[in-house]
């Protein structure tokens, strides 16, 4: 006697599960029972239930009614652990764990699928299963729009991020397709690896000239220098695919690199950037000079604030972060400098004299105190922009307060000086 669904899909037992594969002429129900709850069987079961056959939803549905009651139920509980991980980027290995713990809240779900590998293919269905429903969705829309997001991983390796946006049922929705990396930053490497997305994840020919028909929209984030020319030669080369297409880049991202370029033309905003850059590196590429800092807080009853970096993709979240971090800290990095001032280490004692002259500068004291108000206003203004629940009512009025605070911290540092706003072009 044999087991098909074993034999079909090629599952060999392992250890000391009962196997059927090689046939076997024990006829009793324990071991019967016991292959239907083997690990071998129950992969035989998926496999079969989810292929792409022609009656692949009819063979799903039957595989389903006919399994035992108690068997879906721990499959279910299996698969909301699995959706979880997946969902959340926890590491494949936290499965395991998560399985003894519910076994402790005694939660059943029974001897099999309690493996990494077990959690690897569990996860490879449930994407498939999810791109195979997206591909359907984008069929029965009209139009879709693709969506591009550079990113570097640790490596430094370049790489883009492809989404697409449609509407189904009435609603707009925007789902990440995937993400490729690229060997140079160019126009054509970008419009290549959303064309190679797109076909490997969803089985999308953008030169197809049914898909190039419902392509209306390319979106992206790049508005500055380099960016702004990739965008724009990506958005062109789509054109070539879709004459009507229309390119659409990110207002936030505007938005910020708008105050960015601003800030970067006031000479006294690159020295506090560059201050708050070297205070960081000093304390994060030193130990010793980490753990002073952290006495010196300490002994100040200060709560300690590590200094942060300026820059990355969040860039005015980053430095206002850091502005804040560095007004808490101030007192305490002062004290800190002050004592490695006096140390015997003269590349040290060099250093921390340079920052001690930068930070006890009024100048510089007063200018950090009004950019962190003025950064306060303007990242309000921002994530007002970012909210996906705002009307452009709502950025207006923001937009209205934003500029009225700024005119009123303009008026107090004309009246500082001595000069008569009301008198000034």
């Amino acid at each position: 006697m044999f087991c098909d669904l074993c034999r079909k899909h090629g599952m060999k037992s392992r250890g000391n599960q009962v196997s059927l594969f090689y046939g076997t002429d024990n006829f009793r129900t324990e071991f019967l029972n016991a292959h239907h709850l083997s690990e071998a069987h129950a992969r035989a079961s998926l496999v079969e239930a989810t292929s792409g056959s022609p009656v692949g939803r009819a063979t799903t549905e039957l595989m389903v009614r006919t399994m035992s009651k108690v068997t879906l139920g721990r499959v279910e509980n299996l698969f909301r652990s699995y959706h979880v991980i997946t969902k959340t980027g926890h590491p494949l290995k936290d499965f395991i764990w998560m399985c003894t713990l519910d076994d402790m809240k005694g939660i059943d779900i029974g001897p099999v699928f309690r493996t990494n590998k077990s959690a690897r293919t569990f996860t490879y269905f449930i994407a498939e299963v999810e791109r195979r429903t997206l591909r359907e969705k984008l069929e029965k829309s009209k139009f879709f729009s693709v969506i591009s997001d550079g990113l570097t991983d640790s490596s430094i390796q370049e790489a883009e991020r492809v989404y697409v946006q449609f509407a189904h049922a009435g609603k707009v929705h925007c789902q990440i397709v995937g993400v490729q990396m690229v060997e140079k930053k160019d126009p054509l490497s970008i419009k290549n690896a959303i064309e190679k997305t797109l076909e490997r994840n969803l089985q999308l020919r953008l030169s197809n000239q049914d898909w190039a028909k419902k392509l209306v929209g390319f979106g992206s984030d790049g508005a500055s220098g380099s960016e702004a020319e990739n965008s724009s030669g990506v958005a062109l080369l789509l054109k070539e695919i879709q004459p009507c297409v229309l390119a659409v880049y990110c207002f936030p991202h505007h938005l910020e690199l708008s105050y960015k370029a601003v800030f970067q033309s006031v000479l006294l905003y690159n020295h506090v950037r560059d201050l708050l850059q070297s205070i960081y590196y000093f304390y994060r590429n030193s130990p010793l000079h980490k753990s002073s800092l952290m006495a010196a807080f300490k002994g100040l009853h200060i709560r300690p604030v590590v200094p942060s970096p300026v820059g990355g993709g969040r860039w005015l979240q980053g430095l206002q972060a850091a502005l804040q971090n560095f007004l808490k800290g101030y007192p305490a990095i002062v004290q800190q400098l002050h004592s490695t001032d006096e140390s015997r280490n003269d590349t040290s004692h060099q250093k921390a004299k340079e920052l001690l002259d930068f930070l006890l500068q009024a100048d510089v004291v007063k200018f950090v105190h009004f950019l962190v108000d003025v950064i306060n206003i303007l990242s309000i203004l921002s994530r007002v922009t970012q909210n996906r629940n705002s009307s452009i009512a709502d950025v207006f009025a923001t937009l209205e307060s934003t500029l009225d605070m700024l005119r009123i911290y303009q008026t107090r540092i004309w009246r500082r000086r001595g000069v008569c706003p009301d008198c000034t072009l």
